[in-house]
């Protein structure tokens, strides 16, 4: 089984997402992620991109639920 958290088309390089963890609570698993934004004084290229995570697990039950981390 795979999750994936996708963060959408962003205008500039320096962004990311990770998947940090993945458990199950109560039935649901959830999978708690953190997004990377560059800094106001970060030098980042020009690019459009894209940043997505993959996280493969063993195979449950519980409906998936995805919880930001800070």
């Amino acid at each position: 089984m795979a999750v994936a958290v996708f963060m959408g088309p962003r205008d500039t390089a320096g962004y990311a997402v990770s998947i940090d963890r993945a458990q199950v609570q109560g039935g649901d698993l959830v999978i708690g992620y953190r997004e990377q934004v560059p800094g106001p004084a970060q030098v980042v290229a020009l690019v459009r991109t894209s940043p997505y995570a993959v996280r493969l697990l063993p195979k449950t039950d519980g409906a998936p639920k995805f919880q930001r981390e800070k």
